[in-house]
């Protein structure tokens, strides 16, 4: 006479070793004959090629979840970098938009040679005159005449002070200073000036080749 073992768990819950489902009794018993049984609630439990693919199926699904995690970072990182280049690419833009010196500064010696043009041809000048003529190098500067301040002071025959000697003659004021340093902070009221002239010597020349766009003191201003 044959003997059937079953082992029953408190929690209903049982281990499968043959890879089919059997019905586990709450309490432990042995059947001691084919005929006899014990009464009990039964449950009906998985079989364990089903648990194992339910581990499988919840195993691709958190690596599925992290994948997605792993992706809307990166696109976040990616409209973060491309928001910073935007920035960077408006700033500079904005950057090149700026006066000369507003961009980059000058030396001393640069900061010395517009101080000392401004005293040569405005000295006489009120303050706003004499940014004006601070002005107008910065201008060409930025209107690619040259790279620098000196630049443009020494190009050939472009100031007449220069020419004539009297530029290393004079001594900078305080005010020729200060309105150096004004048109290097970036006050203009030159009108995108890029000449100015007295009109008490010949300046039919600019009347005819350029576009007279201020005037203030002793001088006319055109581009």
């Amino acid at each position: 006479m044959a003997l059937s073992v079953m082992m029953a768990v408190s929690t209903g819950f049982s281990h499968d070793i043959s890879g089919y489902a059997y019905e586990a009794p709450v309490y432990q018993a042995y059947m001691e004959e084919e005929s006899d049984t014990v009464e009990g609630e039964t449950m009906l439990l998985p079989a364990a090629g089903e648990v194992e693919l339910q581990h499988i199926e919840k195993a691709m699904g958190e690596t599925q979840a992290a994948i997605s995690e792993l992706e809307e970072a990166r696109r976040k990182a990616e409209e973060e970098a491309a928001r910073q280049a935007a920035e960077e690419a408006r700033r500079a833009e904005e950057q090149a938009a700026l006066p000369y010196t507003a961009q980059s500064g000058v030396s001393s010696s640069e900061r010395d040679i517009l101080a000392r043009i401004v005293m040569a041809e405005a000295g006489s000048e009120d303050i706003q005159g004499q940014i004006m003529v601070a002005n107008v190098i910065l201008n060409r500067i930025a209107a690619g005449y040259g790279s620098s301040v000196s630049d443009i002071v020494f190009a050939p025959g472009q100031f007449e002070p220069v020419s004539s000697g009297t530029f290393w003659s004079v001594s900078p004021s305080a005010s020729a200073y200060e309105a150096a340093d004004r048109a290097l902070a970036g006050e203009d009221y030159s009108a995108g000036a890029l000449y100015f002239v007295s009109p008490y010597g010949d300046c039919s020349w600019f009347m005819e080749a350029l576009t007279l766009v201020t005037q203030h003191g002793g001088h006319l201003f055109f581009r």
